[in-house]
């Protein structure tokens, strides 16, 4: 993680800058999650290809509205074929037509960011990333298919699980104004008002700050393991 830290404040600092622009210096309200969503997807981009996502772009948005919808179809209750096999049979099947459609789509943009990072290693101006490390590395010998799930791994997961996590953690700390204004308080007994943004190399300092995004994760993961256990105990036959 030390060595990924230099990213993480990159990303942090463009999200923060887009939220002061896109909210007018807090004149107007701004939905955080397409920002929060860009600096996940710039990480996970940088990390993997050794590229970043700058901007909201058209290539952002169709990344973003694919994946969703994959993740859509994978969810317990989104695609009813997983559940009754029957429906799979269907040659009209308009969810199938999807899946196909979203397949060709992610292949596609998957497709132009390896071409990316193949004329940046051919030019020698590529950064170190995991996927050059792989694809030069004599060792690793990995096929298409393999690289092609390491790239849905970085790509999809940190993507899935940070839409979610982040969605519950705006949704509590929106109804307990109280921990933000504690939250606030502690920031602001270590880092005076003209200095909001701490060092890169400061972590996890803020004790209160800590506490509060262990609380919001454990209580993400608390409502998911309760939910599956709901779904579970309803296929149960008594």
């Amino acid at each position: 993680m030390a060595t990924y830290i230099t990213h993480i404040d990159t990303e942090t600092r463009a999200f923060l800058k887009e939220a002061v622009e896109y909210g007018k210096m807090g004149k107007e309200a701004v939905d955080p999650m397409p920002l929060f969503l860009r600096m996940n997807l710039s990480l996970g981009l940088t990390l993997h290809w050794g590229a970043r996502m700058e901007t909201q772009s058209d290539l952002f948005r169709e990344i973003i509205y694919v994946e969703d919808m994959i993740s859509n179809f994978r969810s317990t209750t989104g695609n009813l074929q997983d559940y009754i096999p029957l429906l799979r049979l269907n040659p009209f099947s308009q969810e199938s037509a999807i899946a196909k459609d979203m397949r060709t789509r992610r292949d596609k943009y998957m497709k132009q960011m390896d071409r990316g990072l193949e004329g940046r290693i051919e030019n020698g101006t590529h950064r170190p990333c995991i996927r050059a490390n792989v694809q030069l590395d004599a060792e690793a010998k990995l096929n298409a298919s393999e690289l092609t799930s390491l790239n849905l791994t970085m790509l999809a997961a940190g993507l899935d699980t940070m839409n979610s996590a982040v969605s519950w953690g705006i949704a509590m700390l929106a109804t307990m104004p109280e921990i933000q204004n504690k939250a606030i308080q502690a920031i602001r007994e270590k880092y005076a008002e003209n200095e909001p943004l701490c060092d890169a190399s400061d972590e996890q300092t803020i004790e209160y700050l800590v506490i509060m995004i262990k609380e919001i994760l454990r209580f993400e993961q608390e409502l998911g393991s309760i939910v599956c256990g709901l779904i579970m105990s309803a296929d149960i036959t008594p």
